[in-house]
C-alpha cells in the first residue's frame, strides 16, 4: 500500500534518516525542509499524513489552524524533543494526530500511519 507521506524538517540529516525508514516500508515520501516548501508542495499534492518537527520549523497555533482549514483530511504527527509545547496546547490537542518524541522510534511511527490508513478506510 503506498501512501505519500510529507516529512517536514530543518534538519536535513533527520528527515533523510525518516524518509529512509518509511521508504524501506514501502511508503512514498517527499522531504520538505521549510513551511514555505510545504505551503507549495501542499498547493500541487495530496498527502495524507505531514510529520512535522516541531522543534526545526516555526509552528504556532495559527499554522496548524490554517493548514487543517485548507486540508482537513491530512494527518499531522509532530516531533519533538520537548515533552511540553504550552504555546502549540491548542493545536496539540484539536489538530494533530500525534505526538512523537525524539530520537524517532521506527516502529512507532509505522503504527501511527497504519493507525491513520485505517482511518482513512472508513
Amino acid at each position: 500500500m503506498k501512501t505519500e507521506i510529507v516529512i517536514a524538517n530543518a534538519d536535513i540529516k533527520e528527515c533523510q534518516a525518516i524518509k529512509n525508514v518509511l521508504e524501506n516500508r514501502h511508503y512514498q515520501t517527499a522531504s520538505i525542509n521549510s513551511l514555505k516548501e510545504l505551503e507549495q508542495f501542499l498547493q500541487k499534492s495530496r498527502c495524507r499524513a505531514i510529520i512535522i518537527d516541531l522543534d526545526t520549523l516555526p509552528v504556532d497555533k495559527l499554522f496548524f489552524r490554517d493548514l487543517k482549514r485548507l486540508h482537513p483530511m491530512i494527518h499531522i504527527i509532530g516531533l519533538s524533543k520537548h515533552t511540553f509545547h504550552p504555546e502549540l496546547e491548542e493545536a496539540i490537542s484539536q489538530h494533530i494526530f500525534a505526538c512523537v518524541n525524539k530520537p524517532v522510534d521506527p516502529e512507532e511511527i509505522i503504527f501511527l500511519l497504519k493507525s491513520i490508513n485505517e482511518h482513512n478506510e472508513y
